[in-house]
């Protein structure tokens, strides 16, 4: 073995993972309601897993990136992860739920709108808000090839920062 340091990881493929997770989630719950998934033994445990796995991923998008984004609620999706994986005062099955049917469709969606390539995020209008582009945009053009990332379509039109944040875990 090696013991040259892996480079760092782009945080791209850390987007990819979260939808990857996120598609995971709903197709492993797809025709189930609430009271069979609780029960469903392996199938509860694979979507608390996927659920945990989408948070630890949220955790290595950089912050610009975060903040170009806003309409993701990266904090709760981290703050969830952390919650299942130290299951702080239990797990609330009903969030859990809610998470699952309400939340996660949306978050596919919303991260499906991030630019695909790193020449898309130059191009691409500045956010909503007023702000500039992240400095990582412009910083990286120069000398930089672009590296897509595979999108899927959902359809789907919830909001993932919809809930109250009691609501969550």
């Amino acid at each position: 073995m090696s013991d040259s340091p892996r480079p760092p990881r782009e945080w791209r493929f850390y987007i990819q993972d979260m939808l990857g997770f996120a598609e995971k989630c709903l197709a492993y719950t797809e025709g189930m309601d609430q009271q069979t998934f609780t029960s469903s033994g392996m199938t509860y445990d694979a979507t608390l897993r996927n659920l945990e796995l989408i948070g630890e991923a949220a955790t290595h998008v950089p912050d610009d990136i975060r903040a170009a984004h806003p309409d993701i609620p990266w904090r709760m999706v981290i703050a969830t992860r952390n919650r299942l994986i130290h299951a702080y005062l239990g797990i609330d099955e009903d969030t859990i739920w809610s998470i699952i049917r309400d939340d996660i469709p949306a978050l596919i969606t919303k991260l499906e709108e991030i630019p695909r390539t790193a020449c898309e995020c130059h191009i691409t209008k500045t956010p909503s808000s007023s702000r500039q582009l992240p400095s990582i945009w412009s910083d990286s053009l120069a000398g930089s090839r672009c590296m897509p990332i595979t999108t899927r379509t959902s359809g789907r039109t919830a909001f993932w920062g919809g809930l109250p944040t009691a609501r969550w875990c």
